[in-house]
C-alpha cells in the first residue's frame, strides 16, 4: 500500500513541477556525501585508513596543523548523512531514484500513521489519505526536492506515532520509527528542535490524560534517545574531519546574522564596539546589517560579511557565534523577544514554493552555479534547457499553488476544531478513554497541528521568516484533518458479529 502512496506522490511531482528539484544547498550535501564515499572507496578498494594516525596526532598537536579548508568552516549546518544518501541514491539511479525514495519514506510512515490512528479503517481511505496529500498540499513538492526539507514533517509524524501510539507496533516497527525519528533530527538541527518541543507538548497532553507514568516515562526515553542519537552521528562526523583535515566542523554564523538583521544585534554592536572590539563582527560595524542572507552570502563588499571574508575571520565568526548572540540577547531581551515573535508571527502565514519550484536553468546558465555539482544532477533528470534558461521554467506561477495549499491547509486546520466542537470534545477528553480511537486521534490531530506551529516558532526566531520553512511542513494541517475524519468515521461503523446459528431443543 505504501508504495502505492509513494506512486501517488511522484505523480502529483510530474503534474506540478515535471522534474525533481534542486536547491543551492543541495550542492553542499553532495559534496559532503561523494567525500565520505570516496573517503570508503579507497578503504575498502585500496586498503588506505580512513584515518592516518601519524597525521592525525600531529594536527591534534599543532595549532597549525590544519589544512585550512574553508569548506569545512561551513560544514557542521549540513548533514553528511544525508549528503551520504543523496549520493549514493543518485548515483545509481539519478535524482528520481532519490525522489522516489523519499516519497516511499513518506507513504510509509504515513501508512504507520493511518494504521495506528484508524485501525479499524477500510484500506481504500488510506489511498484517500494519499490521495488528498497528493493533491491538496505541499508534501509531493518537498519529496521531489533534493532537501531535507520533507523530514520536518516526517519527524512529526514519527514524534506524534512514538508518542502517543507505541503500544500499536511491534519492537521492530518501534524501532524503525526511531532510527527515522533520529534520522530526521539529524539531517537539520531545526527538526531536532522542533521535535523536542513536539514531545514537550506530548507530555503535557499525557499528563493531562492522566497517562501511567511508567508509559510516559518510556515514551519520552525513546524520544530522547533519537535527539541523543542523532546528535552523537553528527559529533562522530566531526570528530572523524577532524581526525583526517585537522579542521574543526564548522558552520556559518547564523545566530549572529539573526540578532544583526533583527535589530538588537546591531545596538549591541554600537555599543561594546564604541571602544574597542571584543567581537570579529565590530569589523563590520559601520555596514547596514539588516538582512541576514546579505550578512552570510552577498558578494556585495557594502553588505555582505561571511561569504567575503578569509578562512581565519570566518573561523572567528563561527567562534563567536553564540557568545555574540547570547550577549546581544541579554543587551536588550524584551527587544529580541519582540522581534522573534513577529518573525514567528510572520512566519506561520509565510507559505511559498518559489525555491522547489525555481527554474533549474538559473543553476545551468548562472557564472557560478554552472560550475559546481548541480548542473550535473539537473541533467541527470532528464533537462538541459538548451540554450534559453527560460526554457526549463514551470508553466505557472509558482505562487498559485503555494496560496491554494495555504489555505486548504489553515481551512483544515479550522476543520479539525469544528469536528472535534461537533463530537463535544469536552466531554472527550474529560473521559480519557485512551482505548477510543477517536480520542487518541484527536490527539494525534492536535499534535500535528501544535507541530506546524513549533515549527514557525523555531524557524522564524533562530533564522527567520523564509517561505520555504513552513511551506516544508503545512502539508500537516491537511494530514491531520484528513487522517481525524477517517478515524471518527471508521470508529462510526458498526463491528461485522460472526453469527453462529445454534440449534435450540424445544421442550
Amino acid at each position: 500500500m505504501a508504495l502505492v502512496g509513494a506512486i501517488m506522490l511522484m505523480t502529483a511531482t510530474l503534474v506540478i513541477g515535471g522534474r525533481p528539484s534542486v536547491f543551492t544547498d543541495t550542492d553542499d550535501y553532495y559534496a559532503q556525501g561523494r567525500s565520505v564515499v570516496r573517503a570508503v572507496q579507497k578503504w575498502a578498494v585500496h586498503g588506505a585508513p580512513i584515518v592516518n594516525w601519524d597525521d592525525a596526532e600531529y594536527r591534534l598537536s599543532h595549532p597549525d596543523g590544519g589544512d585550512e579548508e574553508p569548506v569545512h568552516n561551513q560544514d557542521g549546518a549540513r548533514s553528511a548523512y544525508y549528503g551520504f544518501a543523496l549520493y549514493v541514491l543518485q548515483s545509481v539511479g539519478t535524482l528520481w531514484l532519490f525522489a522516489f525514495a523519499q516519497a516511499l519514506v513518506a507513504a510509509s510512515l504515513l501508512y504507520a500513521l493511518w494504521h495506528a490512528a484508524a485501525p479499524r479503517a477500510a484500506a481504500l481511505s488510506y489511498f484517500v489519505l494519499m490521495g488528498g496529500l497528493a493533491a491538496l498540499s505541499t508534501l509531493p513538492v518537498f519529496t521531489a526536492f533534493a532537501m531535507p526539507d520533507v523530514f520536518a514533517g516526517l519527524a512529526a509524524v514519527s514524534t506524534v506515532l512514538l508518542m502517543v501510539y507505541p503500544d500499536r507496533f511491534k519492537w521492530p516497527a518501534q524501532l524503525t520509527l526511531w532510527t527515522l525519528l533520529a534520522a530526521a533530527m539529524n539531517f537539520h538541527m531545526s527538526n531536532l528542535i522542533t521535535s523536542m518541543g513536539l514531545m514537550a507538548a506530548s507530555i503535557a497532553a499525557l499528563l493531562w490524560f492522566k497517562t501511567p507514568w511508567s508509559h510516559l516515562i518510556k515514551r519520552v526515553a525513546t524520544v530522547l534517545l533519537a535527539a541523543a542519537l542523532a546528535v552523537a552521528a553528527s559529533g562522530a562526523y566531526a570528530t572523524m574531519v577532524k581526525l583526517r583535515s585537522g579542521d574543526d566542523l564548522g558552520h556559518p554564523p547564523f545566530l549572529t546574522a539573526r540578532v544583526l538583521a533583527d535589530g538588537p544585534g546591531r545596538k549591541f554592536l554600537a555599543h561594546t564596539c564604541q571602544n574597542s572590539s571584543p567581537y570579529v563582527v565590530c569589523a563590520f560595524k559601520w555596514m547596514p546589517l539588516d538582512d541576514s542572507e546579505d550578512i552570510l552570502w552577498s558578494d556585495d563588499p557594502e553588505r555582505g560579511i561571511f561569504n567575503l571574508s578569509e578562512f581565519p575571520m570566518r573561523e572567528k565568526m563561527n567562534r563567536e557565534d553564540s557568545k555574540f548572540a547570547l550577549a546581544s540577547t541579554l543587551y536588550d531581551p524584551l527587544g529580541q523577544v519582540a522581534v522573534s515573535l513577529d518573525n514567528w508571527r510572520q512566519q506561520i502565514f509565510n507559505v511559498r514554493l518559489d525555491e522547489p519550484l525555481l527554474n533549474p536553468g538559473y543553476y545551468l546558465h548562472d557564472p557560478y552555479w554552472k560550475t559546481t555539482n548541480l548542473p550535473k544532477l539537473i541533467k541527470s533528470t532528464g533537462e538541459h534547457c538548451g540554450r534559453s534558461p527560460g526554457n526549463c521554467a514551470v508553466s505557472f506561477d509558482p505562487q498559485i499553488p503555494a496560496i491554494i495549499d495555504g489555505v486548504i491547509a489553515f481551512l483544515a486546520a479550522g476543520f479539525v476544531g469544528y469536528r472535534l466542537y461537533r463530537l463535544n470534545f469536552i466531554a472527550m477528553w474529560t473521559r480519557r478513554d485512551f482505548e477510543d480511537p477517536v480520542f487518541r486521534a484527536s490527539i494525534a490531530a492536535v499534535l500535528l497541528i501544535v507541530a506546524v506551529i513549533l515549527n514557525a516558532a523555531v524557524c522564524g526566531a533562530l533564522s527567520g521568516p523564509f517561505p520555504r520553512y513552513q511551506a516544508r511542513i503545512v502539508w500537516l494541517f491537511t494530514c491531520s484533518a484528513l487522517l481525524f475524519e477517517i478515524a471518527v468515521r471508521a470508529a462510526a461503523k458498526p463491528r461485522r458479529v460472526r453469527l453462529k446459528l445454534v440449534r435450540v431443543a424445544q421442550v
